[in-house]
């Protein structure tokens, strides 16, 4: 949601349609989120993301927010998109919705698409569209014994349970505990089209590894807990050309006065987009 709103707002995109399972979904998401988003961001989203009556359109500075339901194809047509956003893809009962939803960007110069589901079954949906991708996997460099760690590959093993009662994510080698902040993206198929991320809640901050090996053990079924709780993808499909976001620098559609910028850095800053505090964000005007 949150690049959504920034393509609308700094990359100079006209629409984004966002897209759910079923209605339900869009009513719940637009009611609680965007509301949310608002309230929280005032002097920084809050000032150019406009809360309507409307829960399936948001004005977003000169741009609109589409959100729809992939139920019914009738809500897809006559929706101008520069990026169409699929949320919890192979949960949608009419999978044929995609290209029809794709076909929404016709007429844009952007032409991306992002796609951010949980697995379900192999060769389907998102784990079909994965494998077109270059695969990304977050690699976890040890600081004690060097090597870079795959958790996800390694799991349950990578989760270790100390003397003291701790449970730790922990390097395979050394069985030193490792930090999930020190690690970076690597391909396992560079140079391909389609970028591709394996998203996992090992890598998360919020979730503690003696809860996740707690669901581990008392999983009914093993798979409904690694496509829900181990791996989560995400895609970016530029169809047209590189997006700006895989660039170090930002290029602006428009010049931004100082203030404009100061702004920009600070919704980033608050709603977590700048990466890590390692990662500087350089924005130039043309």
């Amino acid at each position: 949601m949150l690049r959504s709103i920034y393509s609308l707002r700094y990359r100079g995109f006209k629409g984004v349609l966002y897209l759910f399972p079923s209605r339900a979904e869009v009513a719940d998401f637009s009611r609680a989120r965007v509301k949310n988003l608002i309230g929280e961001n005032p002097d920084s989203i809050g000032r150019w993301l406009s809360d309507t009556d409307n829960i399936g359109l948001k004005k977003v500075h000169d741009g609109h927010l589409y959100l729809r339901g992939m139920v019914s194809r009738v809500g897809l047509k006559s929706v101008p998109a520069d990026l169409v956003v699929f949320d919890e893809l192979d949960e949608a009962r009419d999978q044929s919705a995609v290209d029809m939803a794709i076909e929404r960007m016709a007429q844009s110069e952007f032409k991306e698409v992002l796609m951010l589901p949980n697995p379900s079954l192999p060769d389907f949906g998102i784990d079909a569209a994965f494998q077109q991708t270059d695969q990304c996997y977050w690699l976890i460099k040890c600081q004690g014994c060097r090597r870079w760690c795959n958790l996800v590959e390694y799991f349950p093993e990578c989760l270790r349970e100390t003397a003291g009662g701790q449970t730790i994510r922990a390097c395979v080698g050394c069985e030193k505990q490792v930090d999930i902040s020190a690690g970076q993206w690597v391909a396992k198929r560079p140079g391909a089209d389609r970028r591709g991320y394996q998203h996992s809640q090992l890598h998360s901050a919020f979730v503690k590894p003696a809860e996740l090996l707690r669901k581990f053990r008392t999983a009914r079924t093993l798979t409904n807990f690694y496509n829900l709780n181990l791996v989560i993808f995400s895609l970016a499909l530029t169809l047209k050309r590189q997006s700006a976001f895989t660039k170090e620098k930002i290029e602006m559609p428009k010049k931004l006065s100082s203030k404009e910028i100061y702004e920009l850095r600070e919704m980033l800053r608050i709603t977590g987009m700048i990466a890590s505090r390692k990662e500087t964000l350089c924005i130039r005007n043309r």
